[in-house]
């Protein structure tokens, strides 16, 4: 491997993780304070009505199966396993 030390992917896991989480939090900020449509109360009110659970566990599984999936190539085919 032309690789010796993955250590440097170190800095730029911790970068992807940051902009990750500032995305999310830019995101809901928004949501909440620029455009929460009908208003925040109407916004929690409407939270509330949606199910907790799916109906079966196969609209659960096959919902989210691509996410799934693709999370779990990322981790172990990005790089060569030796």
């Amino acid at each position: 491997s032309l690789i010796r030390n993955y250590g440097i992917f170190a800095f730029t896991s911790a970068l992807g993780v940051t902009a990750v989480l500032g995305g999310i939090l830019v995101t809901l900020t928004y949501g909440i304070l620029v455009d929460p449509g009908m208003g925040f109360s109407q916004t929690l009110s409407s939270i509330s009505h949606l199910p907790l659970w799916p109906d079966s566990m196969g609209d659960a599984f096959g919902g989210s199966f691509g996410t799934i999936a693709y999370l779990f190539c990322v981790n172990f085919l990005t790089f060569p396993i030796m």
